[in-house]
């Protein structure tokens, strides 16, 4: 088992424990579920500065996998997540992203608003509101065919055009 699975896999354990402690007491979660799930996102995003939108869709056939409640029934196996929002860009890597995600498993479909804050490609995912729900993980990106500046001086240009992306992150909504 490779270091990233085993990293991830400690973040899974520590979401799932976390689920009571973020969830409201007075709320029965009709969803408390932890999602690993890995993907592509696309989005133009330059060397230095600027902004923009970004779609992202995970990776067929098992490019998630989810265990837990989702609208009040109990799931375990695969399922799919698609998101879109826009981003803030301080260099490749770093920034933030807002948007909102579907996911979709055997239990149903839940959406969730979520914010992430990056630093040299490693991100916290936080919970936003509205909508209703929690969303809380770690995610880890890697630009596409990163575009490496080669004039001298170096003109900083764009940086990719998409992130291949991988994350654990907790699911909860009442």
């Amino acid at each position: 088992m490779n270091i990233k699975r085993i990293v991830l896999a400690g973040v899974a354990t520590g979401l799932a424990a976390l689920t009571p402690a973020i969830m409201p007491a007075s709320a029965s979660a009709s969803t408390a579920a932890v999602a690993a799930f890995s993907g592509s996102a696309s989005a133009t995003v330059d060397w230095v500065g600027g902004a923009g939108s970004f779609s992202f869709a995970t990776s067929a056939p098992l490019g998630c996998t989810a265990a837990g409640v989702v609208n009040n029934t109990p799931v375990a196996g695969a399922c799919t997540i698609s998101a879109s929002g826009t981003f803030v860009n301080v260099v490749c890597g770093t920034g933030t992203a807002t948007g909102s995600a579907t996911v979709t498993t055997s239990g149903g479909t839940v959406t969730v608003g979520f914010q992430i804050v990056f630093v040299a490609t490693v991100g916290l995912i936080l919970p936003t509101v509205p909508p209703a729900g929690v969303v809380a993980g770690v995610v880890q990106i890697t630009a596409n065919s990163p575009q490496v500046p080669t004039a001298t001086p170096p003109t900083f240009g764009v940086c990719t055009n998409g992130f291949t992306v991988s994350s654990v992150s907790l699911l909860a909504q009442p």
